[in-house]
């Protein structure tokens, strides 16, 4: 059966004041999902590979401590409690055994920190614009705190 533009969009405009969703909205909000997905496989893979060769003391041939078991699952976690929409990190091993989360936009940026032991520490700000810098430490539990979600977004 052929349907003309005007009776499809009537059809679309009807589906959606029925409180079922737009075909279209389904559409971008799939292709944002798979979207998300794939730069979170990328992020997992990353972090996959600092565990892997990040795990023995003096990784780096400078003393560096062991990214630890628990620092490797809060930093997994981390990358999971990412909300869609938002733009993953690079992650990076840091000397001194936590992983890092780095986000960076012109001369803003955003280093988010983690050891496996329930807390997120955190640094960001401009490199022009000293007044803008921000850092601390806050707890983390399932969720990633509004502060850190509203700096990443910050960023987009």
């Amino acid at each position: 059966m052929r349907m003309d533009v005007a009776t499809h969009h009537r059809d679309i405009t009807s589906y959606s004041s029925k409180g079922a969703s737009d075909p279209l909205k389904d559409t971008q909000r799939a292709i944002m999902w798979i979207e998300h997905y794939h730069r979170y496989a990328f992020a997992t893979e990353a972090l996959n590979t600092i565990a892997r060769e990040c795990s023995e003391a003096n990784w780096d041939g400078y003393d560096a401590r062991p990214i630890s078991n628990d620092a490797y699952s809060e930093a997994q976690k981390l990358l999971r409690l990412i909300p869609v929409g938002l733009p993953m990190p690079d992650v990076t091993p840091e000397p001194a055994g936590p992983v890092a989360f780095e986000w960076h936009k012109g001369d803003h940026f955003l280093i988010l920190s983690v050891e496996g032991r329930g807390t997120i520490s955190y640094a960001g700000g401009s490199l022009q614009d000293a007044s803008d810098d921000t850092h601390g430490t806050v707890r983390f539990h399932d969720a990633l705190p509004d502060a850190i979600v509203e700096r990443i977004r910050f960023l987009l």
